[in-house]
């Protein structure tokens, strides 16, 4: 089963950036475990059309896009997308949320 959501279409960058209007489809297993992964589809959908892709084994391609997040610990958070491009569509295989410091500050202690 996989949900058909095609949103924020942004520009083209260059090679190994997707079509503007290929649509992207969401595996069952994203859908169930974004939320808890604390990744939206919007910022799955935003890592394919605007960030540059990588292969990621023989038919997988691979995407990371940082975002702003403000909290005391961490300033970014990172969203790395696995997905598989095919003919007339991408599918989205699974996704990954990273939370990190990129700037010094006052990190709270371990």
């Amino acid at each position: 089963m996989y949900l058909s959501l095609d949103i924020l279409k942004g520009a083209r960058g260059g090679v190994g950036y997707g079509a503007v209007d290929t649509p992207i489809v969401f595996s069952e297993h994203v859908l169930e475990y974004a939320q808890s992964r604390g990744v939206t589809l919007a910022e799955i959908t935003a890592a394919i059309r605007t960030e540059r892709w990588h292969r990621h084994g023989r038919d997988r391609h691979e995407c990371r896009k940082n975002f702003p997040y403000a909290t005391r610990a961490f300033d970014t958070k990172q969203v790395r997308v696995l997905f598989v491009e095919e003919a007339r569509r991408i599918v989205v295989v699974t996704a990954y949320a990273y939370f990190v410091r990129t700037r010094p500050g006052n990190a709270v202690a371990a």
